[in-house]
């Protein structure tokens, strides 16, 4: 699970990276102001700069993320579906071959028709019945299960605990990125944090040039969704994500 990382600013990714752009042709105009007050603020800095905005501004947004996860989670229900029916159709001949109550438990029938059972243990359940029809296929055969049905089941099954693994780790994926999507943005901010800091001093009796390294803001009463989207450009769309709040997005 990655650790735990907290955005350190409330306005939308792409709203802080275009400030950042800005500031940074502002701080290469004066990079010798900086440099004389901090030496550390010098072409070196600038060069850490490019390439913090460059990494922050490759990564995928979140929504291609949730993207992928919703496409995994239908091929995972897909498959559920299928192997649901299936059973459903074997399980006529359980319930015919078998009089036994204990007998007929071992398939789990009962749990692989509950429509509310979790998914992993949906795929356990199947994976048992699968087994359990395998070991008697001849009774089944006999009782006129077709061939072509009972076949079909194993490959079904396994097809089932893919798309259930695919989902999980694009679940898992989508944490991961997250995570390093706000740690690559958060050291861009903290250029940004750098600079307006140094500017106070470099600047002073010079508000005009000091606020020229303002921080990047966004309209009063504007919010960026929770995964760093502006929020003013898919207001219809909601937020999703392992994001929790603005200002201080943390995954997890």
């Amino acid at each position: 699970m990655p650790q735990s990382v907290s955005r350190n600013f409330n306005v939308s990714d792409p709203e802080m990276l275009a400030g950042a752009e800005t500031t940074q042709k502002h701080y290469q105009t004066y990079q010798a102001d900086f440099a004389a007050l901090d030496p550390n603020l010098s072409s070196e800095f600038d060069s850490g700069f490019s390439a913090d905005i460059a990494a922050a501004s490759a990564v995928d947004p979140d929504d291609v993320e949730v993207k992928h996860q919703a496409i995994e989670g239908e091929n995972f229900k897909a498959a559920r579906k299928k192997c649901a029916e299936t059973a459903k159709k074997i399980g006529y001949f359980v319930n015919t071959i078998f009089t036994s109550k204990a007998k007929q438990d071992q398939f789990l029938l009962s749990k692989v028709n509950d429509a509310n059972s979790s998914p992993d243990v949906f795929v356990s359940c199947m994976t048992t019945f699968a087994h359990t029809v395998a070991v008697n296929r001849q009774l089944f055969l006999d009782a006129g299960c077709s061939a072509e049905l009972l076949d079909s089941l194993p490959a079904l099954v396994a097809s089932l605990s893919q798309n259930r693994t695919g989902h999980m780790e694009a679940k898992h994926t989508r944490n991961i990125h997250t995570s390093d999507r706000i740690t690559l943005m958060n050291n861009v901010w903290a250029r940004l944090e750098k600079l307006k800091d140094a500017a106070e001093s470099v600047f002073v009796g010079k508000p005009e040039l000091e606020k020229l390294f303002a921080l990047p803001s966004h309209p009063k009463n504007h919010k960026p969704n929770s995964d760093g989207t502006d929020s003013s450009t898919n207001s219809d769309k909601g937020t999703s994500g392992t994001a929790s709040g603005t200002g201080g997005e943390t995954t997890k």
